[in-house]
């Protein structure tokens, strides 16, 4: 963990201006209209919501550098929020993404799915406070991906088509989308567990 507030401002600052980018062109509004389906996956909801917690505790960092105290009280909420679009990061790059493919390399995709996402993760390994997180945030991080898929089935229901083939009711039946939800809530777990030791443990005995 590093305590200097001026290089996580900074180091904040950086991944705004990238995060930025990246959202800019997921929105296509630079082609005169905006990205109907902008809303409709996972990977722009996270990526997002991410920015906008980002933008926030970059607010507050400002504050701080500027003689104003201030702190962030929702670590859980940072904490969800890093699970989610560190979802984002290990799902396309091992599920649907392929590195091989020079579109893969596009300035909007590799941000989208690869720098923001690692710079949002490594930004809570970095600089959030060691061992402030409680262990029923484990289970609070299934939240937002769940909420994702069971909305995202029931406007299927309507629209007949899914973002994701792990969510392709036309293709797998509903039997195989809880079975895809399973085997990603484990990893999602996994993820989870791993992140929390990290902070209380890992961090402990760090000064």
């Amino acid at each position: 963990m590093i305590t200097n507030t001026k290089a996580s401002f900074i180091y904040k600052s950086i991944y705004l201006v990238i995060g930025f980018i990246g959202l800019f062109l997921a929105t296509e509004i630079y082609t005169g209209t905006f990205n109907d389906g902008f809303f409709v996956y996972y990977t722009n909801l996270s990526n997002l919501v991410a920015f906008s917690l980002m933008a926030y505790l970059w607010f507050i960092e400002y504050q701080i550098l500027k003689g104003k105290p201030n702190t962030f009280k929702y670590p859980s909420v940072r904490f969800v929020i890093t699970i989610m679009i560190l979802v984002t990061l290990i799902i396309y790059n091992t599920l649907l993404g392929n590195i091989l493919d020079p579109t893969y390399w596009r300035v909007r995709n590799v941000i989208m799915h690869l720098f923001g996402p690692m710079m949002v993760v490594i930004d809570f390994l970095l600089f959030n406070p060691k061992n402030n997180l409680k262990w029923r945030v484990i289970l609070e991080s299934l939240i937002l991906p769940y909420l994702y898929v069971i909305v995202t089935l029931i406007i299927g229901l309507f629209t007949n088509s899914y973002p994701y083939f792990f969510l392709d009711v036309n293709n797998i039946g509903y039997g195989g989308v809880l079975g895809w939800v399973f085997i990603l809530t484990l990893g999602f777990l996994v993820l989870s567990l791993a992140l929390v030791s990290y902070n209380k443990f890992l961090l402990k005995n760090r000064k």
